[in-house]
């Protein structure tokens, strides 16, 4: 597990299209100690790298997130993520 030295577990988010993921991977991470948050694609490409550029904005010195992305949401993930996200330690494109 990532530790981040703090109390707080490591978060990851896992980004995919529509609104829902499968619960077990969920789970899975959650059993690891992750703190886990989905994020959806529906395909509008401005508003959605918008959020991934603020997701780290809310972070404590000494927090980072990962963030995994899966389908089309991959594919905009790294067009969104070219440049350096705060606090963000690692991109996985599925």
């Amino acid at each position: 597990m990532l530790t981040t030295g703090r109390s707080k577990p490591p978060r990851i988010y896992i980004t995919s299209d529509g609104d829902d993921f499968d619960p077990f991977v969920f789970d899975q991470w959650r059993s690891e100690g992750y703190q886990v948050a989905y994020i959806p694609y529906n395909g509008n490409l401005k508003a959605y790298k918008n959020l991934l550029m603020h997701i780290g904005d809310n972070l404590e010195l000494g927090e980072h997130y990962a963030l995994i992305a899966y389908d089309e949401a991959a594919t905009a993930a790294l067009d969104a993520c070219i440049k350096p996200h705060h606090h963000m330690v690692a991109l996985i494109a599925c």
